[in-house]
């Protein structure tokens, strides 16, 4: 969600248990005007905070306002039209991982825990729980969450990610402990590929990470990789490479490096290579010498 533009929305709700008025303000609503069911009552939005009612105390038990509703039309309406849009309102239904619709908050984070619960070796539920707490504005519980995820899964980029991106330049910003997560991530790329996942999509954000890192600061800090390509024959030729992460100038061509599945290993480390220019540097610095010597393929052009 891509909430950077237009402000926080206010919008006009009514408590089911004691009737009270309210008004609240939300970061993101996701909202389709279109029932699920003919039966169903709901309002077809899940909103980014749970809501207390003021009067009895009740969560997450209201109905919105005939103002609020014509608010997440109107939202839809817009994005609809094709024009660019400056709304925190977006389209669609939240589907959690079993299946089931996430509703309203308190409701879809019980479930998320419940499911968490019930497979507690399976990264996935955890790291889905910490990504709806983070949404919802719980750090308190995502970051744990993430943890958990990340110690069961060690090659889940995802929740790797998460963490780097929380300890660099979130609420729990401490750059130590967020070098070493994003240390974690990359590992977590050479090991997800290796198992066969797709690990472009998250890949690509760890790698954002680590030229966060030295485009933001000066301390030593080198990538490690290992890496197989065809020799003659049917001979494989193994190699084992660093580069000073500081003399990178594409970072783009570094991050096609990291994903390609002939990558089996990789790391970042304060140990910087004691020669240059290492082969890894020759690649990266598209050398043709080295790109022919290297000759990889899938799509990393030299």
């Amino acid at each position: 969600m891509d909430l950077s533009m237009g402000e926080p929305l206010v919008l006009e709700l009514k408590c089911n248990r004691c009737g009270l008025g309210l008004s609240r303000k939300f970061e993101w609503a996701c909202f389709t005007p279109v029932k699920l069911a003919e039966h169903d009552d709901w309002d077809g939005a899940l909103l980014s905070r749970i809501v207390e009612c003021d009067g009895c105390g009740a969560i997450d038990d209201y109905a919105l306002a005939p103002s609020a509703l014509r608010q997440l039309t109107a939202g839809i309406v817009r994005r609809a039209d094709g024009a660019p849009v400056h709304s925190r309102v977006f389209p669609g239904v939240s589907l959690l991982w079993d299946g089931s619709v996430g509703r309203r908050p308190a409701q879809t984070l019980e479930r998320l825990r419940r499911l968490a619960a019930e497979h507690p070796g399976k990264a996935e539920a955890f790291r889905r729980l910490g990504n709806a707490c983070e949404r919802l504005g719980l750090m308190e519980e995502a970051v744990p969450s993430w943890k958990k995820a990340l110690d069961l899964d060690p090659a889940d980029i995802e929740a790797a990610y998460s963490l780097g991106s929380h300890f660099l330049w979130g609420s729990g910003a401490n750059l130590a402990t967020g070098v070493a997560y994003v240390r974690r991530g990359v590992r977590a790329i050479s090991m997800a590929s290796v198992l066969k996942r797709d690990v472009r999509e998250w890949g690509e954000q760890v790698m954002r990470l680590v030229h966060h890192l030295v485009t933001n600061h000066d301390f030593p800090l080198a990538l490690h990789a290992a890496w197989f390509e065809s020799g003659k024959g049917d001979d494989v030729v193994a190699h084992l490479s660093s580069v000073d992460l500081h003399k990178v100038r594409d970072f783009d061509l570094l991050t096609a490096f990291a994903l390609l599945p002939e990558v089996t290993g990789l790391d970042i480390t304060d140990e910087l290579p004691e020669e240059e220019p290492t082969i890894l540097q020759a690649l990266l610095s598209r050398r043709p010498a080295g790109a022919a010597r290297l000759g990889l393929h899938h799509g990393f052009s030299l």
